[in-house]
């Protein structure tokens, strides 16, 4: 009847479309005529309203490898729904694994979910595989701490922080039975163990200085066995007369 508020629902929309707008050639004016459900002000007249559908817009969410290599097939996907990222199927470049995935620079993890407005390019992100290079004493005692380092990197081997054994002293590190020097490079490509290796301390003699006539003093110096050993210049005073002859 005329001037009556009359509500209108449109139908539930078909698979692929969504509700766009109300129509109608008979002159009324929707409260909105962008929502499903609204109403109008009934005139002195029939009239007649449609409920207008408009297929719902899709992007394409398509995957880039960054540094790895393969490829993942695109997925499109509605406007404004919600898109769950996958496992990645790339291959990882060298030395690294997969970290997150990069959605317009922002790093997401697998299983977020993200909402698609546009066409949409998600990234690998790869990160370097942390290994650990560990120090075992051999006869020695004491302990030094672990590192965690990026598998395929050098890595410069450290001064020797275990404990001699009775008798004897550091002499080199060895690595899969293979002798290196403190400061030496390496590159770990996996979880690596650094053993100390050990020496007999050698036999050491006193090399004592007499001044003969002279006078003045100088300590005696410990020298290892069959080593050279270079003389130094003269500490002692030369008696009155002489000069030093070597």
């Amino acid at each position: 009847k005329e001037n009556d508020v009359v509500t209108i629902t449109a139908n539930a929309p078909a698979s692929g479309f969504v509700f766009d707008k109300w129509t109608t050639e008979d002159g009324v004016t929707f409260a909105s005529e962008t929502s499903v459900s609204t109403t109008f002000v009934m005139p002195a007249k029939a009239v007649a309203v449609s409920a207008t559908y408009k297929a719902i817009p899709q992007y394409t969410v398509t995957f880039g490898a960054g540094e790895g290599t393969g490829s993942m097939t695109s997925e499109l996907v509605n406007e404004n729904s919600t898109f769950e990222l996958p496992a990645c199927l790339f291959v990882a470049p060298a030395n690294k694994e997969f970290k997150a995935w990069s959605v317009g620079g922002v790093e997401k993890n697998v299983g977020d979910e993200i909402t698609i407005t546009a066409n949409t390019t998600v990234t690998a992100v790869w990160q370097f595989i942390k290994v650990t290079v560990s120090f075992a004493a051999g006869e020695g005692t004491g302990t030094m701490d672990s590192v965690q380092v990026d598998k395929g990197s050098s890595y410069t081997l450290p001064a020797n922080g275990f404990t001699a054994p009775d008798g004897k002293r550091f002499k080199s590190w060895s690595i899969g039975g293979n002798p290196a020097s403190v400061g030496a490079s390496i590159v770990i490509n996996g979880n690596t163990t650094v053993t100390a290796v050990w020496e007999d301390l050698p036999t050491m003699y006193a090399v004592s200085f007499n001044a003969n006539g002279g006078t003045g003093s100088k300590e005696a110096e410990q020298v290892e066995h069959a080593t050279y050993f270079t003389l130094p210049e003269s500490p002692f005073t030369a008696p009155t007369g002489k000069v030093f002859a070597g």
